[in-house]
Formats: structure tokens, sequence, C-alpha cells
């Protein structure tokens, strides 16, 4: 894993959540303010993560990682629901190895 790769995140209007992208060593949330972590399954590489408004209203944060996701290779996936499923909402990204993403934080769906 490459520590450069490594990306930590608070989730919006959530409280203690906490969220960290470690390469190729997946993910992972704390719901305790960074206390301790679980892994997230499924994500098998986490290059880069971010958070944007949820597409529906009272709905969690969407979640965003560009990295390889049940096995589909490196693209960009969104999670409705705390990464509990996954949509692969990206194949073809600038640049092919990008270092930074972002989320508009107030248009859902928006993604830099």
């Amino acid at each position: 894993p490459n520590p450069a790769r490594h990306t930590l995140e608070t989730a919006p209007g959530r409280e203690n959540e906490v969220w960290l992208g470690l390469d190729w060593d997946g993910l992972r949330v704390s719901t305790d303010g960074g206390s301790t972590f679980t892994p997230i399954p499924n994500v098998q590489c986490a290059h880069l993560i971010t958070h944007g408004p949820p597409l529906t209203a009272g709905a969690p944060p969407a979640l965003y990682v560009y990295g390889q996701v049940n096995n589909q290779g490196m693209h960009v996936f969104r999670s409705l629901d705390r990464g509990g499923s996954w949509t692969l909402i990206g194949q073809n990204v600038a640049g092919n190895e990008p270092t930074v993403m972002a989320a508009a934080r107030g248009v859902p769906g928006e993604l830099y």
C-alpha cells in the first residue's frame, strides 16, 4: 500500500463517523470518532474517497470511492447506504490515475 494514497474523511451530518481509505488495504469506517474502525466488505482498494449530499432527503450522504469494488477493476463507485452496496458510475477516469476527488456539497450526484 502507498501511504500517499490514504484518505481520511468525515461524513457530513453524521456525528463521530469517520471514513478511512487505505489504498489496497481497503476501506474502513468508524462510528466512534476514530477509536475503532470496521472494514467495509467488497472494497479491495480505496485510492480516493469523498462524500456528497444524499440523493434522497433523509438518506445518508453519498459515498464515492475511486478504487476497486466487487473485483470490478479501478473505477469510480457510489454507495448510498454507507458501503452496503455499490454502483459503478465511472469507468474512464480522466488521466487514468487521479490524485484528488471531490463531491459538490450542494448538488447531489455531482462529482469532480
